[in-house]
């Protein structure tokens, strides 16, 4: 048995767990911490035997500039050194928000990355994400700008850069 306190000395959130390949654990979040001041997603992985921490990777979209929000909502390991995360990148003030998808590997480095424009479907969150061969899928809820604004589904299809 073991028990370990991951994160820094601001908020972290898990939003995603799953089992690794090499069976570890991948937990994917986001952190105001290292250094950062707005939350940014957070991947990192936990040996499943220790609890101790095997890597991490911290990401920030920069679509709205340094004062810009990441929150991640959905993960796929396509290998031990390559993970799709997907989700929403806001202004501070969560007045505006696009869809994003960034390959990332467990050294740091962001391999690509894709921030969908907001201005043909608007704003948009809960984005999910799967993986068929090479072609990747993203589920997304469409908002509008106000909150009785109608929203619905947004299906994109696109392919491993």
């Amino acid at each position: 048995m073991w028990e370990k306190k991951y994160g820094g000395t601001a908020d972290e959130y898990v939003i995603q767990i799953s089992s690794s390949a090499n069976k570890n654990w991948n937990l994917l979040g986001y952190s105001s911490s290292f250094g950062l001041t707005k939350p940014s997603a957070w991947l990192f992985q936990v040996d499943a035997q220790t609890g101790a921490m095997v890597w991490q990777v911290v990401y920030s979209n920069l679509r709205y500039g340094t004062s810009g929000v990441t929150y991640p909502r959905s993960l796929y390991e396509k290998s031990v050194d390559a993970y799709y995360i997907a989700g929403s990148v806001a202004d501070y003030y969560v007045t505006t928000s696009s869809a994003f998808i960034a390959k990332l590997r467990p050294a740091g480095q962001t391999s690509w990355e894709y921030t969908f424009d907001n201005a043909k479907y608007g704003r948009r969150a809960g984005v999910k994400i799967f993986v068929y061969g090479r072609d990747i899928y993203l589920f997304s809820i469409k908002t509008g700008p106000t909150p009785n604004s109608p929203s619905g589904i947004v299906f994109t299809k696109i392919q491993e850069i």
